[in-house]
């Protein structure tokens, strides 16, 4: 077309192509074999987005000089990520773990229906992780600091709970679930005692050793559908005057519910005119129940299917 510039004519192809001005003339000198050289990764961050504790100079002369091999419980919840269980984490009732919106002051769908012997149940955690490790090691190593520093994060949640009810402190006693004489000599510690001692470092409420226990095989050595024959009529309440009172029974770990299910009876097997006007229980952790897990897993994805449910099937096409 008139007006336009001629479009020039290809030039014919040259082989082997010229090499580029900055590259190399003997190209077997490159070495394209070596991987590229990558930055260097970022430092790995804390769980918490918190600095590593630094440790103090006598923190520093226990390790150095007397073998310090464990930190304070403290550390150990720092480094390990650790915490106590959120509000709405657990149920009030049952102290189940419950999803977002599951319970309420009346209980979650596990134990709403149920009949259980104490009003209300506390507890810190799943019986999982740090937590589980730090429980073993008070009871088979008879570490009592550390067995009263958990007493302590205890007690601040029932101060919490106490509040929430609108009840005293002043108006409630801590009964620790007790362990035979055999059992304590074997373990060197009572070790709900112990955690009942933090408790009461907390929240000021006095401990009154008022249930007595006859020794059977430990509950860890049965099979959960054995656990509540194990301990049925093993434990009974001295004379003792809880009118009146918001009795709080401790120990350490729930599994099935026996053990405090046994103590909560004997308390209220008391006279009328002594028994207490509330019982609630209180526990470290709680063992997870895996089918419940599994069943809050797959409410968390409403797009997945059910465990107990067969997949959705795609819809057969027209004909």
């Amino acid at each position: 077309m008139p007006g336009q510039a001629p479009i020039p004519k290809p030039s014919s192809a040259a082989w082997p192509p010229a090499p580029l001005p900055d590259a190399p003339a003997d190209r077997r000198a490159v070495d394209f074999t070596a991987p590229p050289r990558l930055p260097a990764p970022a430092p790995a961050r804390h769980t918490l987005d918190l600095p590593a504790p630094a440790l103090s100079p006598w923190q520093q002369i226990e390790r150095a000089w007397l073998g310090l091999t464990t930190p304070p419980l403290a550390q150990r919840a720092l480094l390990h990520g650790w915490r106590a269980d959120a509000p709405g984490e657990a149920c009030p009732r049952c102290a189940s773990t419950v999803g977002a919106f599951e319970s309420d002051d009346e209980g979650c769908p596990a134990c709403r229906n149920r009949r259980l012997p104490w009003s209300r149940c506390i507890r810190l955690a799943e019986y999982q992780g740090l937590l589980r490790r730090c429980i073993c090691e008070v009871k088979f190593t008879a570490w009592r600091r550390l067995g009263r520093d958990l007493g302590r994060l205890l007690g601040a949640r029932i101060i919490e709970s106490l509040e929430h009810a609108g009840l005293s402190p002043a108006q409630a006693a801590l009964v620790p679930v007790p362990s035979t004489f055999l059992r304590r000599l074997r373990r060197g510690i009572d070790h709900t005692h112990c955690i009942a001692r933090g408790v009461r470092d907390v929240t000021g409420i006095p401990i009154l050793p008022v249930l007595s226990r006859r020794h059977r095989p430990p509950q860890s050595a049965l099979p959960l559908s054995r656990r509540a024959t194990n301990v049925r009529d093993t434990m009974r309440a001295r004379a003792r005057d809880l009118s009146g009172l918001t009795v709080i029974v401790l120990d350490d770990v729930r599994t099935t519910g026996a053990t405090m299910t046994e103590a909560c009876r004997a308390l209220r097997r008391i006279d009328a005119p002594n028994r207490p006007a509330h019982i609630w229980s209180a526990v470290l952790a709680v063992t997870p129940d895996e089918r419940r897990r599994n069943d809050l897993h797959w409410r968390s994805q409403p797009d997945q299917p059910q465990p107990d449910q067969p997949a959705p099937q795609a819809p057969e096409p027209e004909a």
